[in-house]
């Protein structure tokens, strides 16, 4: 009887419809026992429960937003942490838009000191090799750091810092591979930034506001508050807009400004006593400021970097406003540098306001007169080329902005270096100034098949082809990496037709090539740019595998370079430190060591040394990107470059380290006076340092035959 009784309600149980169930039926219910043998038993029914009614076990009640923390692996797993936490904190699991930089760059990390140091992360980045490689980082597959903290996600925060960068489409694209913003309302806010920002008010007003259930909803409701505000007033609910500013006067407190400004166009009453505007806008506010078609405030001394790229490209914004914003994003690649040159083209120079777009990195603005060569190059003579890009270069590098200037000017640059080749006559060679600030620009650029022809062509100019060497020169390096910078063992390098390639003094001649062994494969050769003429050569030279490399007469030379050549020959130590041509660096004398800051490393320095020797990946680039991002290369010390080039290397970051390497260089060297550039020839092409007192004190000696400044020093016995 008992079984007839239970197969009927089992098939009663089955023919029921899943529209039927209620929705509590997936928690427990109040009771165990069935109806049916609560009557056998004599038990009161059990009362329907009502929809509200929360059931046992209340398990949704000690729901926590926690987010996927990362432990030790079980046995046998191929992963090396295994993550917990709950559903709804899956934006935290290992997921990207590329493999980045690893899977594991957050082993060893701990989500509270990485939040910290994120804080302290630059918006503007002085070295655009370490923004590269932070962007990397964040865009990879990767888990997140172990822990937990308060407040925003680990995912928030990531979406955030991808705005502070100006990578709007990374923070859209991320957001909707987990479907995090309908549940965190962080996320929520920077995925409505992004809109903002790439200027899609529809796809921002059309996302759903959070509700109480979301993580950070106390948090970003005056957020979403404005949001309101801004798409009813788009949407031209202007009774609306008032009303919901006059009944969350406070929750509006921290927003005066936008609180005022959406006020008062409601009304439609005037703007002329309009408060100052605070001295940060953020998306909104300049959403409102576009959507009212009012001119952006001045005085914002930073504006939001995701926002700059979408100025550039709107050309009903002033002329002078548009290169402004285009001048600052070119040297991020968040916008062609061919959108200035569009820009300059079509802007009336004239009559274009001169209170432009404040720049990010407070630097002297004169984009207005660099569209103006930009201009002037487009319809001058081949001829004339060199000297306005002379005169351009030099402007931009005295105004701070020489490698925007650069991608800028580009196709000139390579045109000047390829002339002469088509139909008609050759070109007058350059001068010794115009050649410098063409082969630099080049340099910069990578563009070495355009050096090696330009400096073909032209008279050899010792220093000057010493100098693009080095730069070069890097690849050609054997790469030893050590925690401490001793004892660098270096890899076999081969060369081939490393003397007969080449002309004695840096001019060059048919085109030779070199290989060199990759440290991460030593079967996998390297080509090199046949251009380096005097570090190769050096290795078959040496003796019992020993440098021969001058040290005293290096040494020497420092002592009487001026300041600005002495920081640059410091940095050309520091990559002999890493990239080591002939096993230099063990030579390195103890005394010079010391006085470059390469004899004991700071705290800081073995820092990165302790961090890159244990893995620790993403706390490294960041640290590096929070110590360097915004130094400018004449400012970096030789001993942080050295340490900072050995720690990408141990992490297995040999292009970064590379083009950080040519970074530095080319921009250190355009920032030298002529008088500098005798000092920086590594080759020693130069005559050697010679003392003397002079006979007329002040007077200045001519180049190119000496290559030391005045000195009044004793003169040896005899």
């Amino acid at each position: 009887m008992n079984g007839l009784r239970a197969s009927s309600f089992l098939a009663v149980f089955a023919l029921l419809s899943p529209v039927a169930a209620e929705p509590v039926a997936m928690r427990a219910p109040l009771s165990i026992i069935p109806d049916g043998a609560r009557a056998q038993f004599g038990m009161a029914p059990q009362k329907p429960a009502a929809s509200t009614v929360k059931l046992a076990p209340r398990a949704a009640a000690r729901q926590m937003n926690r987010a996927v923390r990362a432990v030790a692996s079980v046995p046998g797993s191929q992963a090396d942490i295994v993550q917990i936490g709950q559903l709804g904190a899956l934006q935290d699991a290992p997921v990207g838009l590329e493999l980045g930089l690893g899977p594991d760059v957050w082993s060893g990390a701990r989500l509270t000191y990485v939040a910290g140091l994120m804080s302290r992360l630059p918006v503007s980045f002085n070295l655009q090799a370490l923004r590269v490689l932070e962007v990397r980082l964040h865009r990879g597959q990767a888990a997140a750091p172990a822990g937990t903290m308060d407040g925003m996600s680990w995912f928030g925060a990531r979406l955030n810092r991808f705005l502070s960068l100006g990578e709007a489409g990374s923070v859209i694209a991320l957001a909707q591979l987990t479907g995090a913003a309908d549940t965190d309302a962080y996320v929520a806010a920077a995925v409505v930034d992004a809109h903002l920002a790439q200027r899609d008010d529809d796809s921002a007003c059309a996302h759903p506001l959070p509700n109480n259930k979301m993580r950070g909803f106390r948090a970003t409701k005056p957020y979403f508050l404005r949001l309101q505000i801004f798409c009813q007033m788009r949407a031209g609910q202007i009774e609306k807009v008032a009303l919901a500013i006059e009944l969350n006067e406070k929750s509006l407190a921290g927003h005066k400004w936008f609180r005022d400004l959406a006020y008062r166009l409601s009304l439609g009453t005037p703007l002329a006593d309009l408060p100052f505007p605070p001295a940060q806008l953020d998306y909104l506010d300049l959403a409102l400021v576009r959507d009212a078609q009012l001119p952006i405030p001045v005085g914002v001394s930073v504006l939001p970097r995701a926002a700059v790229p979408g100025m550039a490209a709107d050309f009903g914004l002033p002329g002078g406003v548009q290169l402004a914003a285009a001048r600052q994003v070119i040297g991020d690649g968040l916008v062609p540098a061919t959108k200035f040159n569009e820009i300059a083209t079509l802007a009336d120079l004239e009559t274009v306001g001169m209170q432009a777009l404040p720049p990010a990195n407070g630097v002297q603005n004169n984009d207005v007169e660099l569209a103006r060569f930009v201009r002037l190059l487009d319809g001058a003579a081949p001829s004339d080329k060199p000297r306005f890009l002379l005169m351009a270069l030099t402007q931009a590098q005295a105004a701070g902005h020489w490698p925007v200037a650069v991608q800028i000017l580009a196709a000139h640059l390579r045109a000047v270096a390829f002339a002469g080749h088509g139909v008609g006559q050759a070109l007058p060679p350059l001068s010794a100034d115009q050649l410098q600030a063409v082969t630099l620009g080049l340099v910069y650029l990578d563009d070495f098949l355009a050096v090696e022809n330009l400096l073909a062509n032209h008279e050899p100019v010792p220093a000057l082809a010493g100098l693009v060497d080095f730069v070069i020169g890097v690849d050609a390096g054997t790469i030893g990496a050590s925690t401490q910078l001793a004892a660098l063992v270096p890899l076999e390098v081969e060369t081939s037709d490393t003397q007969g390639s080449q002309g004695s003094q840096g001019s060059q001649g048919s085109q030779g090539s070199q290989g060199v062994q990759n440290p991460q494969n030593p079967q996998v050769a390297v080509a090199v740019p046949a251009i380096i003429q005097d570090i190769s050569p050096r290795i078959e030279n040496m003796p019992g595998g020993e440098s021969d490399f001058d040290w005293a007469a290096f040494q020497q030379l420092y002592i009487a370079a001026s300041v600005p050549a002495q920081g640059y020959l410091a940095q050309q130590v520091a990559i002999w430190q890493v990239f080591d041509p002939d096993q230099r660096s063990q030579m390195l004398p103890p005394a010079f060591a010391a006085e470059l800051g390469l004899d004991a490393p700071t705290p800081r320095q073995q820092r990165y040394a302790k961090l890159a020797a244990n893995g620790w990946i993403g706390d490294l680039v960041l640290a590096l990107v929070a110590d360097f991002g915004e130094i400018a290369p004449t400012q970096l010390s030789g001993a942080d470059f050295a340490y900072m080039l050995n720690a990408l290397i141990m992490i297995d970051q040999v292009p970064t380290a590379k083009k950080l390497a040519r970074e530095v260089l080319s921009r250190h060297l355009a920032a030298l006076q002529p008088a500098d550039l005798v000092y920086a020839d590594p080759n020693f092409d130069v005559p050697a340092p010679e003392f003397s007192v002079p006979d007329v004190p002040g007077s200045e000696l001519s180049a190119p035959e000496v290559s030391v400044p005045d000195m009044s020093v004793d003169q040896p016995d005899g």
